[in-house]
């Protein structure tokens, strides 16, 4: 299952959420405005590189390591910031690109 990059978009996997956020799911969803999430991933939304970086500072205030578990990504250019297990892929030819990121589920952080 996909999420399109919109804007600065950063992208959670829930089951790093699940293992590693204290309180889990629930608590994430709670804490944080999220801009839209699938049944794999979560994705919080900003309009500027400063924004983005507040918001994924606040989701490692919890104690979440977001270098290890969150990717960044632009709607222009693509990913900014890589981790396993979230890939982004391009589609089609037109302007602007569309960008969509995916969950690996298939494999696990431990």
């Amino acid at each position: 299952m996909t999420l399109h990059v919109k804007l600065l978009s950063a992208f959670i996997r829930k089951t790093d959420i699940a293992a590693h956020y204290p309180g889990g799911c629930e608590a994430f969803e709670t804490q944080h405005m999220l801009g839209e999430s699938n049944d794999c991933l979560y994705r919080l939304i900003s309009m500027s590189r400063a924004a983005i970086e507040s918001l994924v500072e606040s989701v490692g205030d919890y104690g979440f390591d977001t270098e290890r578990f969150v990717a960044i990504a632009d709607m222009w250019v693509g990913p900014i910031k890589r981790v396993p297990y979230i890939d982004f892929t391009q589609t089609g030819e037109s302007f602007p690109p569309t960008w969509l990121a995916t969950s690996n589920e298939g494999a696990h952080h431990v």
